[in-house]
């Protein structure tokens, strides 16, 4: 389901911002090709997203470019 609003709500180049992060879900995007920040208070969940950017950096999609990712440690309701 995720995959299909990546797709229809967004192209390729664009950036995706996730300020409540939890695992990570969003960085299925830079798969497709769309620049990726997500933004996690809790660093239980910080580490294990960046565990699984390594993972999936190294499983592109077909068809797509890979988009960057910024993950980042800090309080959505702060954001510079």
């Amino acid at each position: 389901m995720w995959e299909e609003m990546v797709l229809r709500y967004s192209k390729e180049g664009d950036t995706i911002l996730d300020p409540m992060s939890g695992i990570g879900t969003t960085l299925i995007a830079a798969l497709m090709g769309r620049n990726v920040i997500c933004v996690e208070l809790e660093q239980h969940f910080v580490d294990p997203m960046r565990r699984s950017w390594e993972k999936m950096r190294q499983m592109p999609m077909l068809g797509f470019e890979m988009g960057s990712v910024v993950i980042i440690r800090g309080d959505a309701r702060c954001l510079p």
